[in-house]
């Protein structure tokens, strides 16, 4: 098994399904015999079938999280993330406490089994890029033929991983890619559609998604006084930059050559102001090596009902441009940069549209 990576930050999240009658899935126990005594060798073969299906990694882990839940004996399932240094909280919702020499084990690939107040093994599988899979079982501790199975499946998610991983992600700086960004847009383009009817906040502004699209100003330039080399090292930066700024469902894009996308997760204008204007300043104060200074222009654009993904693009890129043309190293929004609000240029979302 690989060796996990730790992420940063200090606290562990866990994400999962607790199973039983008031849960999402109903619990199908086995009986004591075990897994292989219980399921025949074509029920193992349908839920390798309904893992591989997936071509999204947050659904792969629900699929994954579902179909442990069904072939092995447990009360329930959860993803956990590998908190940074230093001792770690008790794992929700099993109630267990994770030591600090508990994951070292875990950050060495060992698995480890642990019991909650009630005397049930909880039971952690690490895998790669600092993921671990928490099952909390039945009995006392975790039946070898279950570990083995676990830990199968595990190595089949894992390798599911990595492809989905390496079609959505761009090679030179290891943010989503292109391809990724014009499906994750377009979800969220139609997740817009019912925002009218959401609950309003109490000063009477919904949140929104907003598209933040900037590329390097001059880059070109320093591509020809310093080399491509040192231009693809300014590109690498700005992508560590932006994992460093934006965490949890923010999310950062290459978007071509030295342009780059961040789709922000739901927030107010004030919000989105903030971080784009905080990204702006972040790299303006970075230091790039030989480079010296670079900035960065960007334009913003709200996700509206109505509005297609190729819509909120042009809006956004014509920010981006206003942004250019007013002296670069500015961030400019779509109703600033003299566009009024989008509607005007909104067409049915049903239509088709050419990317």
């Amino acid at each position: 098994m690989e060796r996990p990576v730790a992420t940063d930050g200090g606290l562990g999240r866990l994400n999962g399904i607790k199973f039983g009658p008031s849960g999402p899935l109903q619990n199908r126990h086995l009986p004591s015999g075990g897994f292989m005594a219980a399921h025949s060798v074509r029920t193992v073969l349908e839920a390798v079938a309904e893992v591989s299906a997936e071509r999204d990694l947050d659904a792969l882990r629900g699929s994954l999280l579902q179909t442990t839940a069904e072939v092995l004996d447990c009360d329930g399932a959860a993803f956990w993330e590998l908190p940074g240094e230093g001792a770690a909280p008790a794992l929700p919702p099993f109630g267990v406490a994770v030591t600090a020499p508990t994951l070292e084990q875990l950050r060495a690939g060992s698995a480890v089994d642990l019991h909650d107040a009630d005397g049930a093994c909880v039971s952690l599988f690490p895998l790669a890029r600092g993921e671990v899979l928490a099952i909390r079982t039945c009995g006392d501790a975790t039946r070898p033929d279950d570990a083995r199975v676990a830990q199968a499946m595990l190595r089949l998610y894992a390798n599911f991983a990595d492809l989905i991983a390496a079609s959505e992600q761009d090679r030179l700086t290891g943010l989503f890619n292109r391809r990724s960004f014009d499906a994750q847009l377009a979800r969220a383009a139609e997740a817009c559609l019912p925002a009218a009817l959401r609950e309003r906040r109490g000063d009477g502004e919904t949140a929104g998604r907003w598209l933040v699209l900037f590329d390097v100003d001059h880059f070109k330039r320093i591509n020809d006084r310093f080399g491509h080399l040192y231009g693809d090292e300014v590109l690498l930066l700005l992508a560590q930059l932006l994992r460093r700024r934006f965490r949890g469902d923010d999310r950062c894009f290459r978007y071509g050559g030295e342009e780059f996308a961040v789709l922000l997760a739901p927030t107010e204008e004030a919000g989105a102001r903030a971080a784009a204007e905080r990204l702006r300043r972040d790299v303006e104060s970075q230091s790039f090596a030989r480079v010296g200074q670079v900035t960065i222009s960007l334009g913003v654009a709200r996700l509206r009902p109505g509005l297609g993904p190729t819509d909120v693009i042009d809006l956004a890129d014509r920010a981006l441009y206003e942004a250019k043309h007013g002296g670069r190293n500015r961030c400019v929004f779509a109703g600033d940069a003299g566009d009024g609000d989008a509607p005007a240029m909104a067409r049915s979302f049903g239509e088709v549209e050419l990317f």
